[in-house]
């Protein structure tokens, strides 16, 4: 009977390119549940523009408060969005 022969051979990537994908992997993982303002005014069915306006007015949008990412882009809560359109219909 053969033995099988196994090598294990190191992982040759930096750690900080593992953690480099790993932080891409998280941050897609966390703007797939994130809607665009261009997405939450079209769920709404009101202009991007007013839900930008309403934030800086009050801070907040219908009681929903952005994840504001540095490059000025501003990413709405799916599931708050959804619990929102919910809420609306049941009155």
């Amino acid at each position: 009977m053969q033995e099988l022969e196994i090598q294990v051979t190191p992982n040759t990537r930096p750690v900080g390119k593992l953690l480099a994908e790993v932080a891409s992997t998280r941050q897609a993982e966390i703007i797939r549940k994130k809607l665009a303002t261009e997405e939450l005014a079209a769920a709404l069915r009101v202009a991007p523009q007013t839900i930008r306006a309403g934030l800086c007015r009050k801070g907040h949008y219908c009681g929903l408060r952005p994840l504001k990412l540095p490059t000025g882009k501003l990413l709405w809560d799916a599931s708050e969005v959804e619990r929102l359109l919910s809420a609306e219909g049941s009155v």
